[in-house]
């Protein structure tokens, strides 16, 4: 008789299980449908949202040569290109490192 009834127990207590197991995975499936649904919501919205936008401006034209060297001299002080020019033209030069 104790048999019997642990084993109506048993049973009872796996289909009580299996009705829970179903219904938690009922309940997931329908969120599984709300997050595709959000999903293909959030898509379309960004699909007319990339329609609206504007394309971006062109990039800047590039910056001009650089001068040659002949025009390059020609803005340089010809005292600068001959070596006499005063400190003041001349930049300042970095001090000498201190000797250990």
């Amino acid at each position: 008789m104790a048999t019997a009834d642990a084993l109506r127990e048993t049973a009872d207590a796996l289909r009580a299980g299996k009705e829970v197991a179903e219904r938690e995975a009922e309940e997931g499936r329908a969120a599984l449908a709300r997050m595709h649904a959000r999903a293909d919501a959030a898509e379309l919205k960004a699909q007319r949202l990339g329609e609206a936008l504007v394309p971006p401006p062109p990039p800047p034209p590039p910056p001009p040569p650089l001068p040659s060297r002949t025009d390059w001299t020609r803005l340089v002080p010809p005292l600068v290109l001959t070596g006499h020019a005063p400190r003041s033209l001349l930049l300042p030069l970095p001090s000498p490192l201190p000797q250990s």
